[in-house]
């Protein structure tokens, strides 16, 4: 499982099709034998003959059941060795930043969720998180609800906190309300209501100032340090029994990915300072002539500025000059005067 994550992520933002095609199709055929495995498994569970019911004894009424037979567990299929998640939860970061490839890995996985086995329907809504982290989509959220409503426990387990994962941050009204829905259908459980919590906390990170971002805002760069986090997270989530008993501690990696929603601008000495910024919604300038505006309909504000979902923010103030080319976060900006006594020693 450890060579397959790290097969896979070594192929992060690169966009090689070849790559993604041969993995797609390693994909295919471990879910094949694994159908295989599990229809042989079944026919040999429906061949054995059924227990024989004896009449409970008088020790058995009287309060003595420790003494009743009991039946021998039955073998199931170890999913724990299987390759299977680590290549559905990373497929999606081979595909960062190429927005054509998004409609295609939808469709292949609802093709797994329709068609797959039930170690690849367990890990199918941890990899929709890896796709959409933090940017919550009604229809990727509607599909998160259905398979929060699968009959196996570790599928909807996962389904659930995959809603916190897609809305981590936002506090989106709409993934709010399918939590609150979960939470109502599931108030009997203890197993899914830990799951709603979970979700629900991660909806309302922060206060809405803080998300999970793989990437940088444009889309294109990866950040490594945040996905190996967002990784070591979700991974422990494949297990919700051991992850209720004590495995929570592995969603502390998940800090890595943790960044501010907004643009601070900061002087040399780390003072904050008031610089012009502007924030608009960005527009993709690949293969466009001379230097065309990376972001439209923009309006002016004074930093601190809170950033909404798919904006970006440029520097533009004439009083400061920014020191980085990633105008998000924190940024470092320096004076006039500053950059003209740098450019002269």
């Amino acid at each position: 499982m450890c060579l397959a994550t790290f097969s896979m992520v070594s192929a992060v933002g690169k966009g090689d099709v070849l790559g993604l095609q041969d993995n797609v199709a390693s994909l295919a055929t471990l879910i094949a034998v694994e159908r295989t495995r599990e229809a042989k498994y079944m026919a040999e569970k429906s061949e054995q003959p059924a227990p024989k019911k004896e009449a409970p004894s008088l020790a058995s009424i009287l309060g003595g059941a420790a003494d009743t037979p009991k039946n021998p567990a039955t073998t199931v299929p170890d999913d724990e060795v299987s390759t299977i998640p680590a290549m559905l939860m990373t497929m999606p970061l081979m595909m960062l930043g190429d927005e054509l490839t998004t409609p295609m890995l939808g469709r292949m996985f609802e093709r797994i969720h329709h068609y797959g086995t039930t170690t690849s329907q367990r890990a199918l809504p941890l990899a929709l998180a890896m796709h959409s982290m933090s940017r919550p989509d009604q229809a990727l959220a509607a599909a998160l609800h259905r398979m929060a409503h699968h009959t196996d426990t570790a599928c909807a387990f996962n389904a659930i906190v995959a809603l916190g994962f897609l809305g981590a941050g936002t506090a989106d009204a709409h993934v709010a309300q399918t939590i609150k829905s979960l939470r109502m259908y599931y108030r009997s459980s203890a197993t899914h209501l830990a799951a709603v919590r979970l979700a629900h906390g991660m909806l309302h990170m922060g206060k809405g100032l803080v998300g999970l971002h793989p990437v940088h805002r444009d889309g294109k760069v990866p950040r490594p340090r945040a996905i190996g986090g967002l990784l070591v997270a979700l991974t422990s989530l494949l297990s919700h029994e051991t992850f209720i008993d004590g495995d929570y501690l592995m969603l502390f990696p998940m800090a890595l990915a943790m960044t501010p929603r907004s643009v601070i601008t900061v002087d040399r000495q780390l003072n904050p300072v008031g610089a012009e910024v502007r924030v608009g919604q960005k527009i993709d300038v690949v293969g466009l002539s001379g230097t065309p505006r990376k972001i439209a309909g923009f309006q002016v504000h004074k930093s601190p500025v809170l950033m909404g979902l798919g904006s970006l923010a440029e520097v533009v103030s004439e009083e400061y000059t920014p020191v980085t080319t990633k105008h998000e976060g924190v940024v470092l900006v320096s004076g006039a005067g500053q950059i003209q006594e740098e450019d002269v020693e």
